[in-house]
């Protein structure tokens, strides 16, 4: 990811700068994210992101091009702090991630299915996503970001949802609703 670094008109060509990385995923195999001067404005910055990895803050030295992008990177120490999301945030299937599943859902009945060979809806949805023709569906697009998610939560969602949808019950509806409602339900 590139990371333009204000003023770096006043900075030379490959120039080191020492600072701190908001940087994500295990110890081992971290991601730079972003890069600031001081370990407040990384703290800052960790603290209000809604990225669902895990984040740490990281002293780093940072190689800037001549352009003002960051062209290389190293954490130089220990993380001074770091954000995990709780497993149940983390886990739950996100609203737009049950939308997208909900519209491929309603699209792939046992006929379609059946012409791709598949038993159901979600095995479609599989073999989309392994041949990559997953991008030529209406919202292909969510499909593939949910595929590529960064912790590979995308595969377990799917395997997590409802295969049918759930049915409203008639007793949750009578006296509810007048009949007219009732006819706009899915």
């Amino acid at each position: 990811m590139k990371q333009n670094i204000k003023d770096a008109g006043q900075l030379s060509k490959s120039q080191r700068v020492e600072g701190f990385a908001l940087a994500a995923g295990p110890l081992g195999d971290l991601h730079l994210c972003s890069f600031y001067p001081t370990q407040a404005e990384a703290e800052s910055a960790m603290n209000a992101s809604t990225d669902s990895r895990e984040l740490r803050v990281v002293p780093a030295e940072v190689r800037i091009a001549e352009n003002g992008n960051i062209r290389h990177w190293r954490s130089t120490g220990e993380s001074v702090a770091q954000r995990k999301m709780p497993e149940a945030q983390r886990d739950a299937i996100p609203q737009w991630v049950a939308g997208a599943f909900d519209v491929f859902r309603e699209k792939y009945d046992k006929q379609r299915c059946k012409k791709l060979g598949v038993s159901d809806w979600k095995e479609a949805l599989r073999l989309l996503w392994y041949r990559g023709a997953d991008d030529q569906e209406s919202n292909g697009g969510i499909l593939r970001s949910i595929r590529n998610h960064p912790e590979g939560l995308g595969y377990r969602w799917l395997d997590e949802y409802p295969l049918k949808a759930p049915q409203i019950a008639a007793t949750q509806i009578s006296g509810a609703l007048s009949t007219q409602d009732a006819r706009r339900l899915p």
